[in-house]
């Protein structure tokens, strides 16, 4: 075999190597193949001489002898009597062969045609679309952001991302109402063309709203996956609203859907406030006593999380006050504190001192019943709660008369100036009678008093002690005389050297006294 024959086979096999390695092209499918495309394949220019082609692209450069495509070195010679595009011609195709002369390579046009611009390619096969096929709108997208890169066309881009959109938007129609990992993907894909940002917030907020719903629906969702998720992919969440902005979230509530379709970026800031405070706010419904008499938690966490709605957490801490009004008799001692406590601190005094009165009242009965112990103690809590020293004496004199004996009662009822006088405590000084004339009445009523001495003592209790107990310290005897019938512990001191003692206390025996 020659060697120009086989030159020729080879360089035929060459060709058909590089045409099968570039796929199906365009010229092979009868299309016009892009400049892009062809210049992309540069290196094999000098490979496929002889091959045929059909090329379009934008014009740079147009003479009688030649043309010249934006972004393409190459030259397209015109052969003779070529016809003249029109001026305004921004794309043109041309059919012809590659030309290789010695190490240089040219492009012999065979036929040149004008062909509509991009912007008129774009508008013309948008037009020819399947709207309900995503894959139509994003392989248009891709025709369009590739000549728009190669070409620096920012108007050609700009296009590209709406098909984008578009096409995102046709692919999120075919997902399930519960898809929420799908509303996910198309955001992330958003994000991956850089596609205008609120593009993917739509996304995503149509995902939270799919898992707000199953949070709502599952009592063991406690909502942190969708909260974080809110926090981390649409901006705004953790700014909280003006009072301004009280118009546009509450209409985020009566129709989120169409309020945020409608909403421009820097308001879909303020709705990704409204809807996590709508996620705050169905977490915080579910531990919603319905009588209301956690309304102060509920409140807390409102407060705490959410406080441009200061007004319904104070909503919820009138309830509590009423449910705690309503059942004021029923309060434990703690219960009642705390709910005056409540009232005093919202600078409602003469509420908090009303409440703490019916309180009281209402446990005078039971006192009553329950005897001595019963009356001290509800004397204590009116000293206590109110201060009223008044009441709690008259509740310490109705205890001295259920028991007498009571060293406890007496002791309270004279460390407040209070004598006996008859059946009844007044102030010393109403009382004129001599000391010794109320110790002769204390003994008819066989009560030990202090200052007595131990024959008075003995006298008002008829008997003499069960045991007595000396100590001697200091010049000073002190005897205990102990009464286990009586229950009664009578303290007596005297000075060393003399016989008689007198009564210091009076106190009640203890369980486990020897």
């Amino acid at each position: 075999m020659s060697r120009g024959p086989f030159t020729a086979t080879l360089r035929a096999a060459v060709v058909l190597l590089v045409l099968a390695s570039a796929g199906r092209s365009a010229f092979a499918q009868g299309e016009a193949e892009s400049i892009q495309a062809f210049v992309e394949r540069k290196e094999q220019w000098g490979a496929l001489a002889g091959a045929r082609f059909v090329i379009e692209g934008r014009v740079a450069f147009l003479s009688p002898q030649t043309i010249q495509f934006d972004r393409c070195d190459l030259v397209f010679r015109l052969p003779p009597g070529t016809p003249v595009l029109p001026r305004d011609t921004r794309v043109a195709e041309v059919t012809g062969k590659l030309v290789r002369e010695g190490m240089r390579v040219s492009f012999d046009v065979e036929s040149l045609r004008r062909r509509d611009s991009d912007v008129e390619t774009l508008r013309s096969r948008r037009g020819r679309i399947d709207s309900t096929r995503p894959e139509a709108w994003f392989e248009l997208a891709d025709w369009a952001a590739g000549r728009g890169a190669f070409y620096e066309d920012s108007e050609l881009k700009k296009r590209a991302e709406e098909l984008r959109e578009i096409g995102l938007t046709a692919e999120s129609r075919r997902l399930k109402s519960d898809d929420a990992a799908g509303y996910l993907e198309l955001a992330r894909r958003a994000a991956a063309w850089n596609l205008d940002q609120g593009v993917g917030w739509k996304f995503t907020h149509d995902a939270v709203r799919i898992e707000l719903t199953k949070a709502r629906n599952d009592p063991m969702n406690n909502g942190g996956a969708v909260l974080a998720m809110v926090l981390k992919s649409l901006p705004g969440a953790n700014t909280p609203l003006t009072p301004e902005d009280e118009p546009l979230r509450q209409a985020y509530d009566r129709n989120y859907a169409e309020t945020y379709a409608r909403a421009d970026t820097d308001t879909r800031f303020k709705l990704h406030r409204a809807l996590y405070i709508q996620i705050l706010l169905a977490l915080i419904d579910r531990d919603i006593d319905p009588e209301g008499k956690n309304g102060y938690a509920v409140a807390a966490r409102i407060s705490s999380q959410i406080p441009e709605l200061e007004t319904l957490a104070e909503s919820h801490r009138k309830k509590e006050l009423a449910w705690l009004k309503s059942r004021v008799t029923s309060l434990t001692r703690d219960e009642i504190v705390d709910f005056a406590k409540k009232l005093t601190d919202r600078k409602e005094d003469a509420e908090s001192k009303q409440v703490r009165q019916d309180w009281l009242r209402s446990r005078e009965p039971a006192a009553r019943l329950a005897g001595t112990r019963g009356l001290t103690q509800l004397a204590d809590d009116y000293i206590a709660l109110l201060n009223d020293e008044k009441t709690a004496i008259t509740l310490y004199e109705a205890a001295w008369v259920s028991n007498p004996q009571s060293p406890e009662v007496t002791d309270w009822l004279t460390k407040r100036g209070l004598v006996v006088d008859g059946n009844r405590w007044v102030p010393a000084k109403m009382v004129a009678q001599p000391t010794e004339d109320r110790f002769a009445q204390a003994i008819q009523e066989g009560q030990v008093l202090p200052g007595m001495t131990g024959e008075q003592a003995r006298a008002a209790l008829g008997t003499r002690p069960s045991s007595i107990m000396r100590q001697a310290s200091l010049g000073q005897v002190t005897e205990l005389w102990i009464y286990r019938t009586e229950g009664l512990v009578v303290t007596l001191s005297r000075k060393t050297g003399n016989s008689e003692s007198h009564v210091e206390k009076v106190a009640s025996l203890p369980d486990e006294a020897p």
